[in-house]
């Protein structure tokens, strides 16, 4: 790889970490706002949050191109609590 294409992927890389800091932050302030203050499900918590979030102050540019990969974690997150529940399941009915 040349070091121009390296240097390309690493500053590309580095315009997304502050609005996923950012996506991070407002999943640990609805993983609290769940365990000490409502009893409902953090990740509804965190989805509300940043609805309001949004609508009301706007995505700030700093943090546009990391919060527009929410898709993505979006997503990998709903893969993997399914895997769990199934991979939950199978161990619950064990061999057979």
């Amino acid at each position: 790889m040349s070091k121009s294409l390296g240097d390309s992927m690493n500053q590309k890389t580095l315009r997304v970490v502050p609005g996923i800091i950012l996506l991070i932050s407002i999943a640990v302030v609805g993983k609290l706002i769940s365990s000490r203050v409502i009893d409902i499900n953090h990740l509804l918590i965190t989805i509300l949050i940043g609805i309001l979030a949004s609508n009301i102050y706007g995505i700030p540019d700093w943090a546009k191109k990391g919060v527009d990969t929410y898709k993505l974690w979006l997503e990998e997150g709903i893969v993997i609590m399914g895997a769990r529940i199934v991979l939950g399941q199978v161990l619950e009915v064990g061999p057979t």
